[in-house]
């Protein structure tokens, strides 16, 4: 049924449905204020259990002409809720303060009596297993994308048993899309397992296809996807260089892609012959040592040419002693250098004789089985520019169906082993750079300078094993460090390789020889490391502290200056030796922007890796030893979970602005008693959070002390660095022309701002300086600014870097009349040297004075006044372009930024070097 629950003070409109199998469902949308869908949050007794976006097709919704269908929600109730407790459910739009229609919706939590779990998909059935905790007889049932599809009944189990099983999923859900698979009971609901899986759409296995299959079809290969990138790369670096690619060019990459498509094991291939760039000086040298298997060691080099680097390189191959089509190599592959040796010496010594070759800066050892993708080079090359520490850095190893064969590995008190092997290579927990104590052999890259210093490779493990374990240890030793990189994807056909698995059955007696070996030399060493494979203890130890950073969503730098000052938070906890962890509250992956975040070492959780934040906090909350919060309506949804399940980690609490300040202002501009109204609960509801926390950061003194004159002591307030680092004026005041504003129009302040500028203060700017033009960047302009466009007031829109504006504008202008905390786009000019003239309220906590960094306005006359003498008198302009540059510097440099945090830290008892 639909049912309409528009209220008065929230333009939405929507309906809570009921909760059926453990989901909730109903719909809901904002009326008139966005395109986006809105985002549902489910509460029952003052706490929020889950939160998603109304953003589902339903025909009945369509059939009634509501948002052509598209806004539903389904939201799962967390798996956490106590057994046999009464929660009374409320759903809202996140962002209003009224419920949904249909709630309160009462719903016993059921007791739990047997655990399943989904393993993996086996044809077209899941296989799966169950262990009972109690007596339990039923059924699950099966339900894809939230919707039951299928029952599976198991029968009687009592308490222990356990059982394998499988469940059939429907034909019609092999299409190649990724599908969401739940098993709940089939009586109470509770959900029981999850997973996310590419259902594929024939059973028939890639390595059959691509042996019998004349022409293999691209598209259902687990790897198409990559090879898909590694073409679209090859056209946009040869773009970006501004360069047509010649046939003969175009001809080889067709013939690469040919070749990785057919795979080693093809009868058919011709392969033709391959030529690489000679190149005078590259950056890398790869080296590959060989044994036989030439269609193998040609499926490689077929992927070297097929995936784009922008990083240059040459190719070694050691041929140890082959008796096939090797022998030949040189002959068929142009470009390459190629080592023989004479007899078979083994991987190690084949390693060292091809690095000894090297011209490049950077040597990188490649086992002959695998392929590469598109910039494994370039993302590897990333770190080291990244982590001047890193001595060592690995790529992620993947099997040739997809799955996770390595992301990095783990040398233990009693065994060394891989991380993550089986598993999903997209889960999060493997997909950010992080330190690891080893990386296999199999494709690792090092400085050409640590290389030398170690004298590569200890020729006391020829033939192989233990080289790259030990190679690990002697690179920490040094005190350099390992680090593992996700981006760098290299697929391993292992059993494939070079000459060591070719030297007969005996060859694995050489992995406990060498074993032996390792453990002797690094006994007192190995004395200090745990136990197995703790995956979570190879993460935190090398951290000083554990911080879980939480935000209403992943920060974009070029959206806001709310993005971007949550990244720079980030780098400065990181700085300080923190290890971090990013909890989006909408648990989105935002693409570039989350993986932005892992580049540089940050774990980012997301959908669906995670379950709802209140599991994540109750599962994971003790790892941490803070608890960073930004914003008060996240941090008024969170405090007291975490303070029940988390009551070590100490609460970081950054209000990024005053929201009841910013509210009393906008109301008293709108002479508004109903906003005013509102802007005193929020008052109330924001202090109390703040009470309730351990610090709270703001970027203002001046709302420090509204915080604290408000309540009256109660809580800790300090100063939240804001970090800009400037390079000065990169141009002077002779080809500068027209005045600037930048703001992301979201924020309800900017467009306020800009209807200002345009309606009061334009009409005598034109009259005082005719001509010049009002240039409006920034992202959501509304139609209310968009109406007001004319020749001399140009909306621009998004600009990808700001210093497109703050290097070719004359004069930055920041009119707001309401708004609070800290002004980013202010900070930005002054350390771009932009002179600007600005409100009282838009100068508020920025340190700049009037007359010397830049000119406070609040009449008409005075914007005019202002503008026209920093825009005519160069001299003047010059002056102040100075002083805002020596400002930015002294106050907001990463220097300044580390301080303030340190002693943030500090103020809540984590202490951290100076140094």
């Amino acid at each position: 049924m639909i049912v309409s629950a528009t209220l008065p003070e929230a333009t939405f409109a929507g309906s809570f449905d009921g909760i059926r199998n453990g989901v909730a469902e109903g719909w809901a949308h904002w009326i008139g204020k966005s395109d986006a869908p809105a985002r549902v949050e489910l509460w029952a007794q003052g706490s929020l259990h889950a939160v998603g976006p109304a953003n589902l097709y339903r025909q009945d919704l369509a059939d009634a002409g509501i948002q052509q269908g598209n806004c539903a929600f389904r939201l799962p109730l967390p798996q956490d809720l106590a057994p046999g407790q009464e929660y009374n459910f409320t759903a809202k739009i996140a962002g209003s303060a009224s419920n949904l229609a249909g709630g309160p919706i009462a719903y016993f939590a059921p007791e739990n009596r047997i655990k399943v779990r989904l393993l993996d998909l086996r044809g077209t059935a899941f296989a799966c297993d169950a262990v009972a905790e109690k007596n339990w007889d039923g059924g699950l049932h099966v339900l894809l994308d939230g919707v039951v599809v299928g029952r599976v009944d198991l029968g009687e189990f009592l308490p222990g048993d356990s059982r394998a099983f499988e469940i059939p999923l429907p034909l019609s859900a092999f299409d190649g899309r990724v599908a969401w698979v739940r098993l709940a009971d089939a009586v109470t609901g509770v959900a029981l397992a999850d997973t996310a899986v590419q259902l594929p759409t024939v059973s028939t296995p890639e390595d059959a296809l691509r042996r019998y299959a004349r022409d293999f079809p691209g598209f259902m290969s687990a790897m198409a996807a990559r090879r898909h990138e590694s073409l679209r790369k090859q056209f946009s670096i040869a773009g970006i260089a501004g360069r047509a690619m010649s046939a003969q060019a175009c001809a080889q990459i067709g013939r690469a892609y040919d070749a990785v498509l057919a795979g080693f094991t093809s009868k058919d291939l011709v392969r033709a012959e391959l030529a690489f760039p000679v190149v005078e000086n590259p950056v890398v040298s790869i080296v590959i040592p060989v044994h036989n298997r030439f269609e193998v060691t040609y499926n490689c080099l077929a992927s070297l040419l097929l995936a784009p680097n922008q990083a240059s390189f040459e190719v070694i191959i050691v041929d140890d002693a082959s008796t096939d089509q090797t022998l030949d190599l040189a002959m068929l592959i142009s470009g390459v250098t190629v080592l023989r040796n004479e007899e078979n010496i083994g991987f190690v010594r084949s390693c060292n004789r091809g690095a000894a070759a090297m011209r490049g800066q950077y040597v990188m050892l490649l086992h002959n089985d695998t392929e590469v993708t598109s910039c494994w080079l370039d993302e590897l090359l990333h770190i080291f520019q990244a982590f001047p520490a890193a001595g060592l850095v690995g790529s992620k190893l993947l099997t040739p169906d997809g799955r996770l064969q390595e992301a990095g590995g783990f040398i233990a008190r009693d065994q060394c082993g891989s991380h993550g092997r089986g598993q999903n290579p997209h889960d999060s927990q493997y997909n950010y750079t992080r330190q690891a104590d080893y990386i296999s052999s199999t494709a690792i890259m090092l400085p050409r300078a640590v290389w030398e210093d170690l004298h590569g490779l200890d020729d006391n493990y020829a033939p192989a094993y233990y080289e790259d374990t030990d190679l690990a240890m002697r690179i920490q030793q040094s005190g350099r460090k390992i680090y593992y990189c996700p981006f760098s994807e290299v697929i391993h056909f292992a059993g494939r390789s070079n000459g060591v698995s070719a030297m007969g059955d005996g060859n694995t007696r050489y992995q406990s020889v060498n074993e032996k070996k390792f453990r002797t030399r690094w006994a007192q060493e190995l004395l200090h490391r745990p136990l197995g494979p703790d995956a979570r203890a190879a993460k935190l130890s090398s951290a000083l502290f554990r911080v879980v950073v939480i935000d209403s969503h992943t920060p974009r730098s070029d959206n806001s200056a709310s993005g971007y000052a949550a990244l720079q938070e980030m780098r400065l906890l990181q700085s300080l030796g923190g290890q971090l962890t990013f909890l989006p509250e909408n648990l989105a992956y935002f693409g570039q922007y989350t993986q932005d975040l892992q580049r540089q070492g940050i774990e980012c959780v997301y959908a669906p890796y995670c379950s709802p934040i209140s599991h994540f906090i109750a599962e994971r909350g003790r790892e941490f030893d803070v608890i960073y919060i930004t914003g008060y309506p996240v941090a008024q949804r969170y405090v007291e979970i975490i303070r029940r399940e988390a009551p070590q980690a100490r609460i970081m609490f950054c209000n990024a602005d005053l929201h009841f300040l910013r509210e009393i202002r906008a109301a008293l501009v709108g002479n508004d008693p109903e906003a005013m109204r509102a802007a005193m609960d929020t008052r109330e509801a924001e202090l109390e959070v703040m009470r309730k926390v351990d610090v709270t950061l703001c970027y203002t003194e001046a709302e420090a002390a509204v915080i604290l004159s408000h309540n009256l002591g109660s809580g800790r307030v300090m100063r939240s660095p804001w970090v800009v680092e400037s390079k000065g004026r990169q141009a002077g005041f002779g080809p500068r022309r027209d005045i600037a504003f930048l703001g992301n129009f979201g924020h309800p302040p900017n467009w306020d701002a800009v209807l200002f500028f345009i309606d009061e203060v334009m009409p005598a700017l034109r009259s005082a300086l005719p001509g010049v033009r009002f240039m409006v960047y920034g992202t959501e302009i509304p139609d209310a600014l968009r109406r007001r466009a004319a020749a001399d007031v140009v909306l621009a829109g998004y600009v990808a870097d700001v210093a497109e504006v703050y290097d070719t504008c004359r004069v930055f202008v920041a009119p707001l009349r309401s708004g609070a905390g800290l002004k980013g786009k202010v900070i930005g000019a002054l350390a771009a040297g932009v002179p600007v003239v600005l409100s009282a309220v838009a100068a508020e906590g920025t340190g700049m004075a009037h007359g010397r960094e830049a000119f406070v306005a609040e009449s008409v006359a005075e914007w005019v006044e202002g503008i026209g003498a920093l825009y005519a008198d160069e001299a003047r302009w010059t002056v102040m372009s100075d002083s805002a540059v020596a400002l930015a510097r002294s106050q907001y440099s990463f220097e300044a930024g580390r301080r303030q945090m340190r002693a943030a830290l500090a103020a809540v008892d984590v202490y951290t070097p100076e140094v």
